[in-house]
């Protein structure tokens, strides 16, 4: 999590902060859960650490995959991760 979290204060950096609000990330260990086939778990926060506001933007992240037909694991704690159990991680080469 913390080279995650170091990711986006990186990012963040570059943007002016009045046009974000949050963000939603995965790290590598994630990543390789996924490939193996057990789901995808994604951490998200807002930028004033306010539950309230954290919680939003753990719905819009909800909500967004659930719209692209996504399975959607959360139990709506802004202190909880979301979880994408039944996603079919696949990698794709460039030709």
């Amino acid at each position: 999590m913390s080279d995650g979290l170091d990711s986006v204060d990186e990012v963040l950096a570059k943007y002016p902060s009045e046009l974000t609000k949050g963000y939603c990330f995965y790290h590598g260990q994630d990543l390789e859960r996924a490939v193996n086939g057990m789901g995808l778990w994604l951490a998200f926060s807002s930028l004033d650490n306010e539950a309230d506001t954290k919680r939003v933007i753990g719905q819009q992240v909800q909500d967004t995959m659930q719209k692209v037909g996504l399975v959607v694991e959360w139990n709506g704690d802004p202190e909880s991760r979301i979880q994408l159990p039944q996603i079919d991680w696949q990698r794709r080469y460039a030709m």
